[in-house]
């Protein structure tokens, strides 16, 4: 089931995640290596998935400038 919400950082967890507002109550998904999902940018949706690189930082593979916090996201 697709989910939309808003990209956030979880500084406990340190990672990225995602406020999604279901049933009038927000929740936030953290987001791992691996998950697939699609950022709002340019108007459109790009797919993309988050990994992590050797120095453990954490990047979205194919996007040049990493979305912002606040953006847009589809999570599948």
């Amino acid at each position: 089931m697709t989910k939309y919400g808003t990209l956030t950082y979880n500084f406990e967890s340190d990672r990225y995640s995602v406020r999604i507002t279901e049933d009038n109550r927000e929740r936030h998904i953290d987001l791992h290596c691996g998950d697939p999902l699609a950022v709002f940018m340019n108007e459109e949706w790009k797919d993309t998935r988050i990994e992590m690189n050797m120095a453990e930082e954490w990047y979205f593979v194919g996007l040049g400038n990493d979305p912002k916090l606040g953006s847009r996201i589809k999570l599948y």
